[in-house]
C-alpha cells in the first residue's frame, strides 16, 4: 500500500507508488490527459481548418480571430448550417487550448461573424414528421410478419401502442432497418 497521494482538482486524490517521483507522475498524467483531450474533438475539423489556413499562408494555431472569422465565412458559403459552424469553432478553440494558446471566440471581430451568418441565413426549421393515419397504420401492420409469431406480435404491439398514444418519437433504429429491408 502506498502513503503518497497526488491531489488533483479534476480527479481527486490519486495514489502514487512508493517509488514514484511526483514530478514524473505529473508529467505522465499530463501527457495522457493531452492525448485524451485531442480525442475530444473531431479530427476532421482540425485537418480541414489546418489545410485551409496553410493554403492561404496562415498559421492554423496563430490565435488570430480574423483568420477564424474568414474560415467561418467559408463554411457558411459552402452551405454549412449554423450548428455545424459552431461545432467547428469549438473544435478550433479546443485545438488552440491544447497548444497553450488563447483564442477568444468572444472577440468582437470573431463573435459578430457567426451572429451575422445566423441572421442572414437563419436556422432551418425542424420538419415535423407527418402523423400516421389509420390507413397508413393498416399498411404498416400488413407488411409485418403474422401476429402469431414473436416478431410479428412485438412489431404489432409497438405500432398499435405508438399510434394509440400518439407518440411522436422517431422510429426505433431496429424497426427502421426492418422497414427498409422489406
Amino acid at each position: 500500500m502506498t502513503d503518497r497521494v497526488l491531489s488533483t482538482s479534476m480527479l481527486g486524490d490519486l495514489p502514487l507508488p512508493a517509488d514514484a517521483d511526483p514530478a514524473l507522475a505529473l508529467d505522465a498524467l499530463s501527457s495522457r490527459a493531452a492525448v485524451y483531450a485531442t480525442r475530444a474533438r473531431g479530427e476532421g475539423t482540425r485537418r480541414a481548418y489546418a489545410a485551409w489556413c496553410t493554403g492561404l499562408g496562415r498559421d492554423p494555431l496563430g490565435a488570430d480571430p480574423d483568420t477564424v472569422a474568414m474560415y467561418a465565412v467559408r463554411l457558411a458559403d459552402d452551405g454549412r448550417s449554423v450548428a455545424t459552424l459552431r461545432v467547428h469553432l469549438a473544435a478550433i478553440q479546443a485545438a488552440h487550448r491544447l497548444a497553450g494558446l488563447a483564442l477568444d471566440l468572444g472577440d468582437a471581430r470573431l463573435r459578430m461573424v457567426p451572429e451575422g451568418i445566423t441572421r442572414s441565413t437563419g436556422t432551418r426549421p425542424r420538419r415535423q414528421a407527418a402523423a400516421a393515419t389509420p390507413d397508413l397504420l393498416r399498411k404498416m401492420l400488413a407488411t409485418r410478419p403474422a401476429a402469431d409469431t414473436p416478431i410479428g406480435a412485438r412489431d404489432r404491439a409497438l405500432l398499435l401502442i405508438g399510434f394509440g398514444a400518439a407518440l411522436r418519437r422517431a422510429v426505433p433504429s431496429w424497426l427502421a432497418w426492418r422497414w427498409a429491408t422489406w
